[in-house]
């Protein structure tokens, strides 16, 4: 834990750390305090905004196989479109960090969930038109938190896409003439894995192409935050949404809520204000 400087390890005793770790507290109050340096209204979507953009893809990816110059699209130019989409639509319906859409693998992380054999305990957030539901499965391995939180609760993929999704698995995805041994989902135009940065490179692209804004997969976790601290969401909401993307409402509240002040005091002088008219 590097908040505290009483920790047994006796590296942690060694003078510089503690040094170290005093400046991480302190810049960690500091910003804080003053907020935001970057400014990113160059680059942040609103979650609507980027759901837009979701939406944008499926339209591009369904199209006839031709280029808006007219020329033919080849099988790999399609896989590549259909795979961006999907890639876009994973974050919209779980907005988890970029490492669990990079490494997913059929059978493994994600995983076609029988309703039939499905274990007694296991509950299906809502009604889907197919027999099963595509879910993420992660353990305490496959993700940044998970020695803090441990075994994931099943991560639920939107029936919305299911379509594109196993015609990609079943298809489209040999087109990207992936290389022999990579098992991973989604792969770049060599065929290799995808990388971190290739798949902010994806996200980045769409939502410039589409939008004018470079989000990144980062940012879309803050946005949907955002979007839902200005609703009228529960605390129990907000919690279960923190659980969901895998990380703790304090956590959510300080590193992924970027409301101004003004918009967080803004219920407070709504209520402020009624008790006030009420006596008139």
């Amino acid at each position: 834990d590097s908040s505290s400087l009483n920790d047994t390890n006796p590296y942690n005793r060694l003078k510089i750390i503690q040094e170290i770790k005093k400046m991480h507290q302190d810049a960690n109050k500091r910003g804080k305090i003053v907020g935001r340096v970057i400014d990113e209204k160059k680059k942040w979507l609103d979650w609507s905004q980027y759901l837009q953009v979701v939406e944008h893809l499926r339209k591009e990816q369904m199209r006839d196989s031709k280029y808006a110059c007219g020329k033919t699209k080849n099988e790999k130019a399609r896989a590549l479109a259909q795979q961006r989409y999907l890639i876009c639509a994973i974050f919209a319906c779980i907005p988890d960090r970029q490492r669990t859409i990079r490494e997913l693998q059929v059978g493994k992380t994600l995983r076609m969930m029988d309703h039939e054999t499905a274990a007694d305990d296991f509950e299906f957030s809502y009604d889907v038109p197919y027999d099963y539901t595509w879910i993420i499965q992660h353990g305490s391995d496959d993700y940044k938190t998970g020695k803090a939180y441990g075994e994931r609760p099943p991560l639920e993929l939107d029936a919305y896409f299911y379509p594109e999704l196993e015609e990609f698995i079943d298809k489209n995805r040999h087109f990207l003439e992936p290389e022999k041994g990579n098992n991973f989902l989604f792969v770049n135009k060599h065929g290799r894995p995808m990388t971190k940065h290739g798949i902010w490179h994806v996200v980045s692209k769409a939502t410039y192409d589409i939008k004018g804004k470079r989000m990144n997969p980062h940012l879309l976790r803050d946005s949907i935050v955002t979007y839902f601290r200005n609703t009228n969401a529960t605390e129990k909401e907000h919690e279960a949404l923190a659980l969901y993307m895998g990380h703790s409402v304090e956590m959510q509240k300080q590193s992924y809520d970027r409301r101004t002040q003004v918009q967080k005091v803004a219920p407070a002088v709504g209520l402020i204000r009624s008790v006030f008219n009420a006596h008139k």
